[in-house]
């Protein structure tokens, strides 16, 4: 990933989660001005500072480093290579902000696994 389209992860996933240039440059300690160097590509970024964005920004750092398509979900990583079922139980999942109903979910899930691995082999 060179720096323009480091540059544009860091805008977009700023936007996205409401934070203006001034507010990620009062959480970095530096000026707004800088976050436009960042954000155009004009100034490169230390692997230190690129954590720092991504905690500023409250991502992982490999948030900013992998190139997403359309829907939002990592093209370069073989094992983010989801099926449509799997995008859609992933969204319905990333909608969800109760964490014990997330917990009860995945609890029913792994009912269900057992299930079927006990029906199979039984």
């Amino acid at each position: 990933m060179d720096r323009k389209a480091l540059g544009k992860k860091i805008r977009a996933i700023r936007t996205k989660k409401g934070f203006s240039q001034s507010d990620l440059a009062e959480r970095l300690n530096v000026s707004y001005q800088q976050i436009q160097k960042y954000e155009s590509g004009k100034s490169s970024i230390s692997l230190d500072r690129l954590v720092d964005i991504s905690t500023a920004l409250e991502v992982r750092p490999e948030a900013l480093l992998v190139e997403e398509n359309a829907k939002g979900y990592g093209t370069d990583l073989p094992f983010l290579s989801l099926s449509p079922e799997e995008r859609r139980i992933i969204d319905l999942l990333r909608s969800i902000d109760n964490r014990q109903v997330i917990a009860g979910l995945i609890t029913q899930l792994e009912g269900m696994m057992r299930e079927i691995n006990e029906s199979k082999n039984g």
